[in-house]
């Protein structure tokens, strides 16, 4: 056997398929040796799915954030154990849960040690709307989590299993859901209270898309109607360039050819 790939261990088996979950790094260990051991009388075999393991900017991203908040209410950078005693605050009220060790019947915070890639980025969703709702921002601070905000939805958009799209769980969401989670501006991360959808592949063109979350863009009236539908998506592209993955994968996952006006942008993005 040249290689032995260990992403998921079954964790139970319910209707006739098996639930995986992601394997730890203790897992991998203790599978990649029985199966090396055995010789070659089994194969590798990986499975992607949408609980995959966190990314390590996820981890900067949500300190960042924790930084950029405890700033707006105090007024000066926080000690680390001060940063530490914030993001657990947030992990009560943002974070999913899961049954406590010992007392089966309670539900605790999932740590960020322990949430998957999608769980993750949940959480620096949930964290980001709070901070644009609730904050003050000075210009620097504006900067900061208009960086760290571009960089989420560029990093998050290309694939099944986008947080924008996805529960935790792995299954699409509705569009009350998605309007619910979504609930600034995919562009400018802003609500000025005029936030719409706007169909990335138009729904007069493909119908049978009109429904499809992944499909979907949200945006301020101005971002939708003035600069999307009156000058087109090579102009809106250009200004919010985070928004070419999202855009692209969902032309690539409809099979529909990439308009002739971003054509050069989606080749120039690869």
């Amino acid at each position: 056997m040249n290689k032995i790939s260990i992403r998921a261990v079954p964790h139970k088996f319910e209707n006739g398929s098996f639930l995986l979950l992601p394997a730890t790094p203790a897992e991998r260990s203790m599978l990649n040796s029985f199966c090396e051991g055995i010789g070659n009388k089994y194969v590798t075999v990986t499975i992607n799915s949408a609980k995959g393991n966190k990314t390590y900017d996820q981890v900067k991203t949500v300190f960042a954030l924790c930084s950029i908040l405890f700033q707006c209410n105090y007024d000066r950078k926080p000690t680390a154990e001060e940063n530490q005693r914030l993001y657990e605050s947030l992990l009560l009220d943002y974070a999913d849960t899961e049954p406590d060790l010992l007392h089966p019947e309670r539900m605790v915070p999932i740590h960020l040690s322990k949430m998957s890639k999608m769980q993750a980025a949940q959480f620096i969703n949930n964290i980001m709307a709070l901070i644009i709702e609730n904050c003050d921002l000075t210009d620097r601070q504006q900067i900061e989590v208009k960086e760290l905000f571009q960089e989420f939805k560029k990093e998050t958009s290309v694939g099944e299993g986008n947080p924008c799209d996805y529960d935790t769980e792995g299954n699409l969401l509705s569009i009350d859901e998605w309007c619910e989670r979504n609930n600034v501006s995919m562009a400018s991360g802003v609500n000025d209270g005029t936030l719409e959808l706007c169909h990335i592949i138009s729904k007069n063109h493909r119908p049978d898309l009109r429904n499809c979350v992944w499909n979907f863009l949200r945006m301020t009236h101005y971002e939708h109607i003035e600069i999307q539908h009156r000058k087109g998506w090579g102009e809106l592209l250009s200004i919010y360039p985070h928004l070419i993955p999202r855009v692209k994968a969902a032309y690539d996952r409809a099979g529909e050819l990439y308009p002739y006006t971003v054509k050069d942008i989606f080749t120039d993005e690869e």
